[in-house]
């Protein structure tokens, strides 16, 4: 069986369709800017959201996939391509999937575009609205109700249980619309296969937007009621990388947050950029390359792997992760960051004096 963490976001009685342009604030911490890269890139337009749920590689698995050697890894690739074509049973479509996965890991960059290429996550069809109980409306505070199913390859719902509950019959009523709630299945390489859907409904009954303090108070309350909520120390992690970046717990909330969702990509980069920073590359590699396959093309997790190669005395791979991380940055992205990066990368060359420019 396999498990994928899709994410469905239902705002509720109130929606902001403000459009903003997707550019950082300065100063800003590493991974702020790599958060709001990542919406840069794929052109998300919507609210900036600290509270979305926290989403791991559409083909990541509870239990990691196969390993496979990087001199296997084309081999594997191509094997598990050539099973996926013609009339494939489900059996060979999840081992395709799962070899892919593990070629990905290798790293084999070419495995990692086939698995974004041949997966469809899952579409919704409709989803009905329920009216809110009304004691709900008195509610002075923003409230989450987070819902955790299996979408079956025949786009059936079933196993479904909450994460994170609301009081005054809330998390109820948003039951019954997720049981109302039709699907098409998430599909790899055109074939249905069941994953894990989450639900996360945002019921803000207070229009008032919350100041820095209060957004890391109610982070940190939902975090000691709901523990085992991702999407609650997500909360927290972004939250505290926007504001208070500097704030002693704040590696210790990235730790719990990757252990709950170990493939998702941006606790990994900003893992494996803290870890660079107190020296300790070994252990910051792993995390990078983890990153690196979900978002190979965001500059920020270029340059977590340029820092941690330099580390590693690995100077040349350094300077050509850093130079890719220069030309990944876009024109109009702030200047000093972009001076920034250029800096960086002149120190590196000058750690390869065989690759300085002449």
């Amino acid at each position: 069986m396999r498990h994928s963490y899709i994410v469905l976001a239902a705002l509720l009685l109130l929606a902001s369709g403000c459009r903003h342009a997707l550019l950082p604030e300065l100063p800003a911490s590493h991974g702020q800017l790599s958060r709001v890269m990542e919406r840069y890139l794929d052109d998300d337009q919507g609210p900036d959201s600290l509270i979305e749920a926290v989403r791991a590689p559409t083909y990541a698995g509870k239990t990691p996939p196969r390993a496979v050697e990087p001199a296997q890894a084309p081999a594997v690739m191509a094997e598990a391509l050539r099973r996926l074509e013609g009339s494939p049973t489900e059996a060979q479509v999840r081992q395709s999937l799962d070899d892919l996965a593990g070629a990905c890991r290798s790293p084999l960059p070419a495995a990692c575009d086939a698995l974004r290429e041949r997966w469809e996550d899952p579409k919704q069809i409709s989803f009905q609205h329920v009216a809110l109980p009304h004691e709900a409306r008195d509610l002075k505070a923003a409230t989450l109700v987070i819902i955790e199913c299996q979408l079956t390859e025949r786009a059936r719902l079933r196993d479904c249980r909450v994460v994170e509950s609301a009081p005054y019959g809330i998390t109820a009523a948003m039951m019954d619309s997720v049981s109302r709630s039709v699907f098409w299945p998430a599909k790899f390489a055109g074939h249905p296969l069941e994953v894990s859907y989450t639900f996360l409904f945002n019921i803000p009954l207070n229009p008032e937007p919350l100041t820095p303090t209060q957004e890391l108070g109610w982070a940190r309350a939902r975090t000691q009621r709901f523990p085992a909520s991702p999407s609650a120390w997500a909360h927290l992690a972004r939250a505290l990388a926007k504001f208070t970046p500097d704030d002693p717990t704040y590696p210790e909330v990235l730790r719990r947050l990757h252990a709950l969702v170990p493939d998702e990509w941006w606790t990994a980069n900003e893992l494996a950029w803290l870890h660079a920073r107190d020296g300790r590359y070994a252990e910051a590699e792993p995390l990078a390359l983890t990153a690196w396959r979900e978002q190979p093309r965001n500059p920020y997790v270029l340059e977590t792997l340029a820092v941690v190669k330099a580390g590693l005395g690995r100077c040349p791979e350094a300077v050509a992760d850093q130079r890719q991380a220069m030309e990944a940055l876009p024109e109009k992205w702030p200047a000093p960051e972009r001076e920034r990066f250029q800096r960086t990368l002149d120190t590196y060359r000058q750690q390869c004096p065989d690759m300085a420019p002449h």
